[in-house]
């Protein structure tokens, strides 16, 4: 009988194939190791991760509370500004006192109520003549006749 010839692919399978059954091994090994270090430290990482998590959340609720405590002052900024623009304007007369120049109780040049935020507006002059007839147009034909 002849003997078979040295394949030198076969030799390489049975390499890697021992080479992968030693790597097995020791991946079992480790992991058993590793299984028995968190058997014994678990109540120590249960513990850490508890105060980990109080730490995040405390540090959250102080970032929160600095944002807060920033936007109340800038709402309480502009709140002082703007009483601080009312108290500037000028008051009208008090109810049943004709405003000065006038005895209808009309405003006269003197105030004149802001109509916007800019500069106030004052009223225009108007002749009493000057009120214009309502113009009347003469009837046109329907393109239908």
């Amino acid at each position: 009988m002849k003997e078979p010839r040295w394949n030198p692919f076969v030799a390489l399978g049975k390499l890697l194939f021992a080479l992968v059954l030693i790597g097995v091994v020791l991946a079992f090994m480790a992991g058993a190791v590793l299984w028995g270090i968190i058997k014994a430290i678990w109540p120590f990482l249960v513990v850490a991760g508890v105060v980990g998590a109080i730490m995040f959340l405390v540090d959250v609720d102080r970032e929160k509370k600095q944002r807060m405590m920033a936007e109340q002052a800038a709402r309480q900024a502009a709140w002082e500004a703007e009483q601080a623009r009312l108290a500037a304007l000028p008051k009208p007369p008090a109810p049943g006192v004709p405003p000065t120049g006038q005895s209808e109780g009309r405003w006269t040049v003197d105030y004149w109520p802001p109509l916007t935020q800019s500069t106030p507006m004052r009223p225009l002059p108007v002749a009493a003549d000057s009120v214009a007839a309502p113009v009347v147009m003469p009837p046109t034909r329907s393109p239908s006749h």
